[in-house]
């Protein structure tokens, strides 16, 4: 399994697998006898005390029925949106009730609402599914578009896997503003932080451009075997931290555009986000299941210790202070500040999709059903 399915974002889910069950059997607990006095003759012997143990609450607060192919939800402020490559859109509040569904069959839906395969990118009205606009990019997009504001108005910022172009778009009627040079392909999303817009490349390499024009400012070189396909992080410092296809966690600098540090975190691709959490500390999953903590300075990363919560993590994603982490068919939990493991669930045998929502819940694909997960 290579890195992008760690970073929770997938092109198309697949989800033809069998029928969820669900099933929370009471233990019940026989405790060992004591010393008895035996029974006299014609005596019943005293029964044994059967203690019941409360089952424990599901970790699930709603289910629905999905399609065999839906892409990962998207996150709105009071609920989700839903894509499927057969051109569904389908809005859900966040108690998991159908707002509205729409259905455009010519198109072929990337993400959320946006991008379909060809390039194409739409808007909506997320109360209504009204279709607001469309317009023709002609790129080919992995990721979902990244919003931003130049001068307070709202724009979307495009990223084409093929040749890493950027495409800046206003976003109340789609106008496109700006178009920066291609570079090379990309897999990763691209992050926006003052006046600049960045990413990781496959030719391992990190680039920046304005956000105002799309003019390139700069590049940060990497060694020839540290391609970038995860999200960058920017530190409180304004420094930039991102795992690479060799197993390294760097530490940039986007002013003087060079690699300040490299650990060594695993053996295989890293390409989960890195997590920030607080303004001294940060975390970063590796594929081998565990969690590694970090501080930084100038020039170095600092070990700040690490949990090993699995063998192995098929998807990792960090919502509002607290790990969600896929291992096989377990659902793991951590929250970040303490390091405390706050649970482990298995409401499936094919858990695929992680996506977060309000109240720090966690949507979940599970055996042909939409899942939304206690949050913490």
């Amino acid at each position: 399994m290579d890195g992008r399915q760690m970073k929770g974002q997938r092109l198309i889910t697949a989800l033809s697998f069998s029928l969820f069950v669900a099933a929370a059997a009471a233990l019940f607990i026989v405790r060992p006898p004591t010393t008895q006095t035996p029974a006299k003759h014609g005596e019943q012997s005293p029964s044994l005390p059967v203690v019941n143990t409360p089952p424990q609450p599901s970790p699930v607060l709603w289910r629905t029925k999905a399609s065999s192919t839906l892409n990962t939800p998207t996150r709105l402020a009071d609920g989700w949106l839903v894509t499927s490559p057969k051109g569904e859109i389908v809005s859900l509040t966040d108690a998991g009730s159908l707002r509205w569904k729409a259905v455009y069959s010519n198109c072929t839906w990337q993400t959320f609402c946006s991008v379909t395969q060809n390039g194409e990118l739409a808007c909506f009205n997320l109360a209504t599914g009204e279709l607001r606009w469309k317009r023709e990019t002609n790129l080919f997009c992995l990721q979902p578009p990244t919003v931003s504001a130049i001068q307070s108005e709202p724009v979307l910022i495009l990223l084409s896997q093929e040749e890493g172009t950027l495409l800046c778009l206003r976003t109340k009627d789609g106008q496109i503003l700006w178009r920066s040079p291609a570079t090379n392909r990309t897999d990763g999303p691209a992050i926006c932080f003052g006046e600049t817009v960045a990413y990781g490349n496959c030719d391992a390499t990190v680039y920046l451009f304005s956000l105002t024009n799309g003019h390139l400012m700069g590049s940060i070189p990497l060694k020839d075997d540290e391609q970038v396909a995860g999200s960058l992080l920017r530190l409180p410092t304004g420094q930039l931290v991102v795992g690479t296809q060799a197993g390294t966690l760097v530490l940039l600098d986007p002013i003087q555009l060079t690699c300040l540090a490299r650990v060594k975190l695993s053996d295989t691709e890293t390409f989960a986000t890195p997590a920030l959490i607080d303004a001294t500390r940060f975390m970063m999953p590796t594929p081998e299941g565990k969690l590694t903590y970090w501080q930084w300075g100038q020039t170095q990363f600092i070990p700040d210790g690490e949990t090993q919560l699995a063998t192995r993590f098929d998807e990792t994603i960090v919502h509002e202070g607290v790990f969600w982490g896929i291992a096989r068919h377990i659902i793991i939990t951590c929250r970040l500040a303490d390091r405390k493991e706050l649970s482990r669930s298995s409401p499936g045998d094919n858990l695929q999709g992680l996506s977060p929502g309000p109240n720090g819940q966690c949507l979940v694909w599970a055996d042909g059903e939409l899942l939304c997960m206690k949050g913490f």
